[in-house]
């Protein structure tokens, strides 16, 4: 673990250096991932500009800096910033760099913070850290780095998290879970089972919470952190609900005809009951496998199944969860471990050229690889194989999907926000508005992308029950093991 963090360490020392002294000719790319593309990166660039000089949650000053410093990424579309205001403070150092070097690091950042969170991965599932590392950058981490999106940050707090509750460091746990914090909806079930769970950790909790809410008052004031709460985040979960990208239940409540307002609200009312049964089944795994790890790990995946809004890129976060199970995973189980490791690794998502495909899957053999070490010696070859053949086969046939329309959203602004109308200026509009009119026509090729992303999460909680005791062992032969 320690060369691993080491690593990491000087992956982040080499891209800040290398950023801020290299000609801006040489920070087009860092390997395959254009640095010009990072569009999730360049809104977090334009909400720290925002910092000191108006309201990050309306369109402007947001819209004029995403349009002047980046006019390649922002044509025809607005992106909103719904990241917490401390998130939003933490970024405004950061966009003082001219942009190109800001993404430049940012980018080398990111893969840092996977190789860190390969490294405490390792130490807690036995598996090599090079193939963790490997499942990390592939998979929903293609789509981070290819974005420039907080996921990454949110694994590294719940690896780290985890570790140091199995250390029996539970303050050293919770000061990691709040790097995690950057996606607070994916970070509050762990969180709250930490705080609940572990008395121990409950001091830190609440200073690293009022801490947060120090910052955002502090430097946007009371009324813009009230704003948040009241206003931002009901619009970002309704400017979501027919966005036929989302993995969330209010889409799939949307798509079954439901309104706006109750889809959303079934989205959150699901979010809440898996919450709940997230904190249920991580004491069910700690008692039964003497593991602390997997009170952090367990809500932390849970979060990411269905809820209000939820993207493919969030699905990153079932790794650690995924990992601990793997490594406890007997018998039968230990196939259903590999096969969800496969589906949870490959980038389906990926539309890229052949040579970087071809490099793609080159290391998705790689990191089966060092993962099929699960399975019993005699059969590891066999499963390895099969797996990989299986997972590039399935991924060609998604790519080559045709994208014929099934169902078309219709996205009337008048019953997006009440108090708006159409036709007024845009500088006075909430971001909210302008999200509602994209991506709403659902194409086969959609569907084809989510389907591995759902099997990994069925196959993900059918590994948490079956080895939590919740299933009779009867039904389905597990054996306890100690971790690896």
């Amino acid at each position: 673990m320690r060369n691993w963090l080491i690593a990491a360490c000087a992956l982040f020392v080499f891209g800040l250096g290398a950023g801020l002294l290299l000609p801006l000719s040489k920070l087009a790319r860092v390997g395959p991932i254009r640095t010009s593309g990072l569009f999730d990166a360049a809104v977090f660039y334009c909400a720290g500009k925002t910092v000191g000089h108006g309201d990050p949650y309306a369109l402007e000053p947001l819209a004029t800096c995403e349009r002047q410093t980046f006019p390649a990424l922002f044509v025809e579309t607005i992106a909103p910033a719904p990241q917490p205001e401390y998130v939003v403070a933490a970024f405004a150092p950061l966009s003082s760099i001219p942009p190109t070097r800001f993404l430049f690091i940012w980018v080398v950042a990111l893969i840092a913070m996977a190789a860190a969170s390969a490294g405490f991965l390792a130490r807690l599932s036995g598996f090599p850290a090079f193939a963790i590392f490997g499942g990390l950058i592939l998979g929903p981490g293609f789509e981070n780095l290819g974005l420039g999106q907080l996921s990454m940050l949110v694994v590294l707090g719940v690896s780290g998290a985890a570790y140091f509750l199995r250390t029996g460091r539970p303050r050293c746990a919770a000061a990691m879970l709040a790097l995690a914090l950057a996606e607070p909806h994916v970070c509050l079930p762990a969180l709250l089972s930490l705080f609940l769970l572990i008395p121990r950790s409950r001091l830190a909790i609440v200073a690293i919470c009022t801490g947060a809410l120090a910052v955002s008052i502090g430097v946007f004031g009371s009324a813009i952190t009230i704003e948040y709460f009241v206003r931002v985040l009901p619009l970002q979960a309704l400017a979501e609900s027919r966005n036929v990208e989302q993995y969330s239940a209010t889409l799939l409540a949307t798509l079954l005809g439901a309104s706006d307002r109750f889809a959303v609200v079934f989205g959150n009312v699901q979010y809440a009951a898996f919450a709940l049964g997230s904190l249920y089944l991580a004491k069910r795994l700690r008692d039964r496998f003497d593991d602390a790890a997997f009170i952090v790990a367990i809500p932390a995946a849970v979060a990411v199944v269905g809820g209000p809004y939820i993207h493919s890129s969030e699905t990153i976060v079932l790794w650690p969860a995924t990992l601990l199970l793997a490594a406890r995973a007997t018998g039968p189980m230990r196939y259903v471990a590999v096969a969800t490791i496969a589906l949870l690794a490959f980038p389906w998502r990926l539309t890229d050229t052949l040579p970087i495909r071809l490099a793609v899957d080159a290391l998705y053999l790689v990191v089966m690889f060092g993962i099929a070490t699960i399975v019993p010696s005699s059969r590891r070859w066999a499963a390895w194989a099969l797996v990989t053949a299986a997972a590039i086969a399935a991924s060609i046939a998604v790519q080559r999907t045709p994208s014929w329309p099934l169902k078309t959203i219709a996205a009337p602004i008048s019953t997006f926000l009440d108090e708006t109308r159409y036709g007024r200026d845009l500088s006075a509009l909430p971001w909210g508005v302008h999200m509602r009119l994209t991506h709403n026509v659902l194409t086969l090729h959609e569907i084809a992308m989510k389907i591995p992303a759902f099997a990994t999460l069925g196959l993900m909680l059918v590994l948490a029950i079956v080895l939590a005791g919740l299933v009779p062992p009867s039904t389905i032969p597990v054996r306890i093991r100690p971790a690896r």
